[in-house]
């Protein structure tokens, strides 16, 4: 493991970053998802930034919150949340380099590898001159559920939208993946990207969440593993 990335029990070197926009009947995945974060090594610093409120025992996972209440969200535009998430990853990457820290891993919550510490086999790729890994979402889709990046090279090349309509650029449906990549496109970084197929094969995984199918479909979440976590 390239030595830039490894820190100790009192040095935070490397940023894992969770964002949360929580909907009704996810709130036992965002925990479980919090559980494998905690898990990772002291010298990640564990970030959590939400539109969302949320119970105070999420604290209980990470070194910090932030709740930015500003929520650009429109339920009458497809995937209008993508806004809202794009504002969610600068704030983690700004957090990053106020702690002098060079690389952050990003996250949305409902992300529940069966195992978490094969993040740390992407670092490889930084070696080989990449300054992000992700997966393909579209063409030129970044994908935005899991990656990893270079925070200043993030700050500088993934666009922040501050409205729906700034993002989507008049093609309704426009996911924040595909409007990223065109930007990073334009910007002449795309071969600095380095691509997986899918979020499973990052994490070597066949099904991969199958909670978030679950929740998804409407199916309602564990009311006594919730109470165990609010109580803890």
């Amino acid at each position: 493991m390239s030595t830039k990335f490894y820190g100790d029990e009192t040095e935070k070197t490397v940023g894992v970053m969770t964002g949360c926009f929580l909907h009704p009947n996810r709130d036992v995945t965002l925990f479980k998802h919090l559980q494998k974060i905690k898990s990772l090594p002291d010298w990640f610093l564990k970030i959590l930034v939400t539109h969302s409120p949320l119970h105070k025992n999420v604290t209980k996972y990470v070194d910090m919150v932030l709740y930015d209440r500003n929520n650009v969200h429109n339920p009458d535009k497809q995937f209008s949340y993508g806004a809202a998430e794009s504002m969610l990853m600068r704030q983690g990457l700004i957090l990053c380099k106020y702690y002098n820290i060079e690389w952050m891993f990003k996250f949305a919550m409902d992300v529940l590898p069966d195992n978490i510490f094969k993040i740390l086999d992407w670092i490889k790729h930084t070696d080989e001159g990449y300054k992000m890994v992700t997966f393909r979402h579209g063409n030129p889709g970044v994908g935005t559920l899991c990656f990893l990046v270079n925070v200043d090279w993030g700050l500088k090349y993934i666009p922040e939208f501050r409205t729906v309509e700034a993002m989507q650029q008049g093609t309704p449906g426009k996911h924040l993946e595909v409007a990223i990549g065109e930007q990073i496109k334009k910007s002449g970084q795309l071969d600095k990207v380095y691509y997986y197929d899918t979020p499973n094969k990052m994490f070597d995984q066949r099904i991969g969440n199958v909670e978030y199918y679950d929740d998804m479909q409407g199916h309602k979440q564990d009311e006594t593993l919730l109470a165990k976590y609010l109580k803890e």
